[in-house]
């Protein structure tokens, strides 16, 4: 028997994971009424140099909305409507997921609605020293009866 023991080093060290990370949100209208479906579309792009194997962002609705439904590219999203987390594994570099998160509104009044990238932690962003991403969306809600 023969055994060998080989040890390689590369000369392109692995990355530092930091990861280059943005997180955008927007909604399907800006003023809405009790009884009206929202929309609002949650995009997280990797525009670094690096992949990211998962990355986890929570977006809690407010009391005043139900949710509906949560779509990534048209099929059911990793998306847990207790936690509001939204799991997207595997983000290549250049990579956009978006999540379509469908609600109801209930109840009138102003909504505040906020995401935040929970996971990785570390972020390299020169606008974000902090290592969390805000995304949030202010919506008026009018006392008015399914969208009259």
């Amino acid at each position: 028997d023969i055994s060998c023991l080989f040890q390689v080093q590369s000369t392109n060290p692995p990355p530092t994971n930091v990861f280059e990370l943005q997180l955008t949100k927007s909604a399907s209208v800006a003023e809405t009424a009790v009884g009206n479906q929202v929309t609002f579309l949650l995009s997280l792009a990797n525009s670094g140099a690096w992949p990211v194997p998962k990355a986890v962002v929570q977006d809690l609705l407010p009391a005043n909305l139900e949710f509906l439904a949560a779509t990534e590219n048209g099929l059911p999203a990793m998306f847990d409507p207790v936690t509001g987390h939204w799991t997207v594994e595997s983000l290549i570099p250049g990579e956009t997921r978006t999540l379509v998160l469908d609600t109801f509104v209930l109840l009138p009044g102003w909504l505040t609605n906020s995401a935040v990238l929970i996971s990785p932690t570390n972020i390299g962003s020169l606008d974000d020293a902090s290592s969390t991403i805000l995304a949030s969306m202010m919506n008026r809600i009018g006392d008015l009866q399914g969208g009259e």
